[in-house]
């Protein structure tokens, strides 16, 4: 008997149920593929003849249908995330534990927190589930949201700070620290990371910056339980686009449906934006922990910096604006770049209703 050409890669066409089988080929290449299976199943040898059935022409059949299953897999949203975490998910964990982020205990990979409790880091099957349970997470994808970044959120700024003026030093120091065009930069040797921000005076994803401290939550809060958009505590488990880089007015680019946003508005109208345009629905802006994991990652695996900005004239990038928190007592939000001009990683406080052309949002899905 002629072999079985659906065997594999599709375990779902059996020989021991034909009638089965014929319903599969149908659904998948209509009547026409219906009469070519059926003489494979009269035929027990490869025969001569103008009616002969050959075995390249089964194999063919069988690559066919795999083809066209393929095809229709691809479009399923599942498929898609967990091409997408598989990506990614591996080189961000070896990347974290490499930089310091995330530490092993009892042979765990994971954090302590600002609160002192350990906390593992979520797997690569926790991530999917999570993803594929957001309403429009197959649009954001379509629209290039195809990044995965772990941020060990629970860690205290002070903690990154240093970790990532450590990896600094170190590239620097080793002359792998580079442009986001591969040049050498120089770099502050007393303190290459500055941050204004403190994350003990500041509440996380306000929906407004009207009335300072009234939103919002602090970050003991999410490491009490899982929180909206936030469900593995001690972690923001979050996805980018791939192109980090933030347009100039005037020059962002439409992308399935959705416009770049681009620089030059202030915090609150940046909040507003993704608060009412649809074609921003479920993004939400960074926080400064977000900013200083992608900006740890980014060096570690490429050797380049990110958001890089020159004070030539007229001054060249674009900072990022981190509305995903404020300052409680103020309002104030921060922004975040690598200044050329000061040879280092520098998070600054402005005010939520300040604008400025060099500033632009960056947001993510999660």
């Amino acid at each position: 008997m002629l072999p079985n050409p659906f065997e594999k890669p599709l375990p779902k066409l059996e020989e021991t149920d034909p009638l089965k089988n014929e319903e599969i080929v149908r659904s998948l290449l209509g009547e026409k593929g219906v009469e070519r299976y059926r003489k494979i199943l009269n035929r027990t040898k490869v025969s001569s003849g103008p009616d002969a059935v050959s075995v390249e022409e089964l194999k063919a059949l069988a690559a066919e249908l795999n083809a066209q299953r393929l095809a229709s897999k691809k479009e399923t949203t599942e498929w898609q995330v967990e091409q997408i975490i598989s990506k990614d998910y591996e080189r961000q964990m070896v990347s974290l534990r490499a930089i310091k982020f995330l530490k092993r205990k009892d042979g765990i990979l994971g954090l302590k927190a600002v609160d002192g409790e350990f906390y593992p880091a979520p797997s690569e099957k926790e991530i999917v589930r999570y993803f594929i349970s957001i309403p429009n997470i197959k649009e954001k994808i379509y629209q290039g949201f195809t990044r995965l970044l772990i941020v060990p959120f629970g860690r205290s700024l002070a903690f990154l700070n240093k970790k990532t003026s450590d990896l600094i030093l170190e590239h620097g120091e080793g002359g792998r620290l580079l442009s986001e065009s591969g040049e050498k930069l120089s770099f502050d040797l007393s303190g290459p990371v500055y941050n204004q921000f403190n994350n003990a005076l500041s509440r996380y994803y306000s929906g407004s910056f009207a009335v300072p401290g009234t939103g919002g939550k602090l970050k003991t809060d999410f490491l009490s339980g899982p929180q909206d958009g936030m469900p593995f505590p001690g972690y923001n488990i979050i996805l980018l686009q791939e192109d980090l880089h933030i347009p100039k007015e005037g020059e962002g680019v439409t992308r399935n449906g959705r416009k770049q946003i681009e620089a030059g508005k202030s915090a609150i109208e940046y909040l507003e934006l993704l608060q009412t345009d649809p074609q921003y629905a479920g993004e939400r802006g960074l926080a400064p922990e977000d900013w200083l994991t992608l900006f740890a990652t980014q060096l570690y695996q490429t050797n380049t910096v990110i958001h890089e900005t020159s004070a030539a004239m007229p001054p060249t990038g674009t900072a990022a604006l981190l509305i995903g928190s404020d300052y409680s007592h103020n309002g104030d939000v921060s922004f975040a770049h690598w200044t050329d001009r000061l040879g280092m990683a520098a998070i600054m406080l402005m005010k939520s209703h300040h604008s400025g052309e060099g500033v632009g949002l960056i947001t993510a899905v999660g």
